[in-house]
């Protein structure tokens, strides 16, 4: 088994989190729109207050208004490539991220984001590659949003990530911190990124009432409403350390032209960026959970939907390349779950079936969750034509 280091070095100029809070920890300017200011990256303040993680180089405050979205400055990020892959540091290196921490008296604001409907920040990207930013949002007990957009090479990305109220009522304890991955090709040399305007916006604070599904059926994604109840998820349990090539996150979107015979139009679509890896590299046992990615289905619904006379649970799947894909069902109560596995061949419909619950009291049905093995994954495409029950006879 090959060993897997990875790069903890931290440049980190401050323990603070928002600067823009200021000094006595009074809120931050809410606009008339409802958009919080988190961080202008105007002033030396601004930048200091951000820790950046698992990178060698430089970070500076930025005037140049080419590379300014909001206000007077921007966060100018300077990554040491040969340095960061030199010397004791293995290959696989932790990959770089902002980290904004709500710990000390600056991050009291985003603690709680039961009243934010989308958060944001600007990212230029002074390479001549696209690169990947992915937010990942962590509680006290779980990863809360797990989530990616890419930004073109010499462009500003104005990058904007939905915050599902649904899922917000399944989080125990305060969020701990809001961490922004810039995932790009291993290159020599050094990559450039400026950072700018992380912000928030506010809510009505309304929920949506959760719909009860047909008998037999928890999802079936015929309409865009059955994407409220599903969220992005990596591998159990959370990690905000996440290695380069363990990266393969992904979108999902309903879509009407691949879907299967059971009597409807459409099937939930999962873009996978993928993960490739050099021929000589071996899976980490230690990171087995965190190598797996997928979708997580709201408790409540599955609630709705599973007891204590449900005899299988069944998720029918098809990948356009070979996948492996694991479908659990959780105790609400214990944590535990229940699990079966299944091998997808490319460009087949399969019916993965979990009827075996030892283990677990299916009674008090929890959440459900459907992963792919992420390990020296191509980027490549993978259907959910739904999610359905079985019952006892």
């Amino acid at each position: 088994m090959k060993k897997i280091t990875a790069i903890m070095m931290i440049l980190s100029l401050s323990a603070a989190l928002f600067a823009s809070c200021g000094e006595s920890g009074e809120e931050s300017p809410v606009s008339d729109s409802g958009v919080l200011s988190l961080n202008s990256f105007d002033e030396y303040d601004d930048v200091a207050a951000v820790f950046y993680k698992n990178m060698l180089g430089s970070v500076d405050v930025n005037k140049d208004g080419k590379y300014v979205s909001e206000g007077t400055g921007s966060a100018k990020i300077e990554i040491d490539n040969d340095q960061m892959l030199s010397g004791n540091y293995e290959k696989y290196v932790g990959t770089p991220y902002l980290s904004f921490s709500t710990k000390g008296e600056y991050g009291t604001q985003l603690r709680d984001l039961s009243e934010i409907s989308l958060l944001g920040l600007d990212v230029y990207n002074a390479n001549a590659y696209d690169v990947n930013v992915i937010l990942k949002v962590n509680s006290e007990d779980k990863e809360i949003i797990n989530d990616w957009a890419v930004v073109k090479g010499g462009e500003m990305g104005n990058l904007r990530f939905a915050v599902n109220p649904l899922f917000l009522e399944e989080v125990n304890g305060d969020i701990l911190e809001y961490n922004f991955y810039l995932d790009y090709p291993s290159e020599s040399g050094k990559t450039l990124f400026y950072v700018d305007n992380f912000y928030a916006v506010r809510s009505d604070g309304e929920v949506p009432e959760i719909k009860t599904p047909a008998a037999g059926t928890v999802l079936d994604f015929a309409s865009d409403s059955d994407l409220l109840y599903i969220r992005n998820i990596a591998g159990e349990p959370k990690t905000s350390w996440v290695l380069r090539y363990n990266l393969p996150n992904f979108r999902y979107a309903r879509n009407t032209e691949v879907y299967s015979d059971e009597g409807k139009k459409s099937s939930l679509k999962l873009t996978c960026k993928g993960a490739t890896l050099d021929s000589d590299s071996q899976p980490n046992i230690y990171f087995e959970e965190h190598q797996r990615y997928g979708i997580q289905v709201l408790t409540k619904l599955v609630q709705k939907c599973v007891d204590g006379n449900t005899s299988a649970i069944r998720a029918r799947v098809m990948a356009d390349s070979a996948a492996k894909v694991y479908l659990r069902i959780y105790d609400s109560v214990t944590g535990t779950y229940a699990e079966t596995c299944a091998a997808l061949a490319a460009g087949e419909w399969t019916d993965v079936v979990l009827n075996d619950f030892s283990g677990i009291d299916i009674s008090r049905p929890g959440k459900i969750t459907l992963l792919y093995d992420s390990w020296n994954m191509n980027a490549f495409h993978l259907y959910i034509d739904g999610i359905y029950t079985e019952v006892t006879a």
